[in-house]
């Protein structure tokens, strides 16, 4: 099931706002995911959707701001075993992703 997503985009040349909606998985809206900070790398914004210990979907996000359309692009095929991270980077205008998972011991003395 798809749902729909405002965004919204500051014009400076006009001073205004504009939403520009995008169409995305109904499951990325719940409280579940977690959204990164976006990058911005080579005139597009970068962002993670992950699914915080559910084992579920993460996919980075992208926006390009010239032709201002969105794309998804799947992580890559990590072993999920606990919570799954994306880090995105610009590196001299490169994009990078670094993708990582696993879980760590707590333990709470009572």
């Amino acid at each position: 099931m798809c749902g729909v997503l405002g965004v919204y985009v500051y014009s400076k040349e006009v001073d205004s706002w504009r939403n520009i909606p995008i169409i995305t998985r109904q499951e990325y809206l719940s409280p579940h995911f977690d959204w990164s900070a976006s990058t911005f790398c080579g005139g597009t914004l970068y962002f993670t959707i992950c699914a915080c210990w559910l084992g579920g979907r993460d996919v980075v996000i992208c926006f390009d701001v010239n032709s201002e359309q969105f794309k998804e692009i799947g992580f890559p095929p990590v072993p999920s075993i606990g919570m799954v991270q994306g880090l995105l980077v610009n590196l001299k205008n490169e994009f990078h992703m670094l993708a990582s998972t696993g879980m760590f011991e707590m333990t709470i003395d009572l």
